[in-house]
């Protein structure tokens, strides 16, 4: 039992995952803003509490000590409970309603965020290295090969688990060119400055949208990299191997443009 106002951000089996988390949760709280000032608001209910979760809500003044993580609380009651609808989802499936992310959710995200941007020497050649993810599909099985091309090519690869997400900012807004598979960091292009060149490698099987739709909101030079996946087995079902040659005659297709 809660004394006081509550806020739920949860959203089902999607709420621990950076994209969902970035692209349709915080907008929640720009809804709710529009009606209630954050000022009154005693607690959030959010799927768990972890470092990025922390991060974003601490920009808005909405501290740890306000969190409430349902993995531990399944069950609450409070005086007063807000419950705010998906910014953009209304039908369907939510690969299929991606096309829909409304313009208004990126344009907040930049003009809540931007100023928060922790500089980092990052390079302007970016390369996301997935292979943190903690979820294994969309893995590149040639890496090896791809990341030795990509560094004599003068890029660099992060790990953007190894970042704050105020670093993550920076990294991509300080960005000329940004490459990688299909993942939720690219959630990131949100903070891109216009005319960023981007390459989203991803496999045909997948017919997520979403990242090409920020990259129309944010007027990036978006490319899309599609390539067959490996069904070889359950282990690598998504995976990828990426041709060199392939990569290689499309980035400078992108970078001649």
């Amino acid at each position: 039992k809660y004394n006081g106002r509550v806020l739920s951000l949860l959203q089902g089996a999607s709420g621990n995952n950076y994209s969902h988390w970035v692209l349709e949760m915080l907008p929640k709280i720009r809804m709710y803003s529009e009606h209630y000032s954050l000022d009154d608001l005693n607690y959030v209910y959010v799927p768990k509490i972890n470092s990025f979760q922390k991060e974003t809500l601490s920009a808005l003044g909405i501290n740890e000590n306000q969190l409430i993580d349902s993995e531990n609380f399944r069950h609450i009651q409070a005086n007063e409970l807000f419950v705010v609808d998906h910014p953009y989802y209304y039908q369907g499936t939510i690969l299929e309603q991606n096309k829909y992310l409304p313009k208004w959710t990126i344009e907040w995200l930049r003009e809540t965020y931007l100023d928060y941007q922790k500089k980092f020497d990052a390079n302007k050649k970016v390369f996301i290295d997935r292979g943190d993810s903690k979820y294994k599909h969309n893995q590149i099985i040639n890496k090896v090969d791809v990341f030795n091309y990509l560094k004599n090519n003068n890029f660099t690869s992060y790990r953007l688990e190894e970042l704050s997400f105020f670093e993550k900012i920076y990294l991509f807004n300080n960005a000329d060119i940004i490459v990688g598979v299909h993942g939720a960091g690219f959630a990131n292009l949100a903070f891109c400055k216009p005319k960023t060149k981007v390459l989203e490698i991803r496999p045909y099987s997948y017919l997520n949208s979403i990242y090409e739709r920020i990259s129309i909101i944010n007027d990036l030079n978006y490319h899309l990299f599609q390539i067959e996946n490996l069904k070889d087995n359950e282990e690598n079902n998504g995976d990828i191997y990426l041709s060199i040659e392939s990569l290689n005659n499309t980035l400078e297709e992108m970078l001649n443009k």
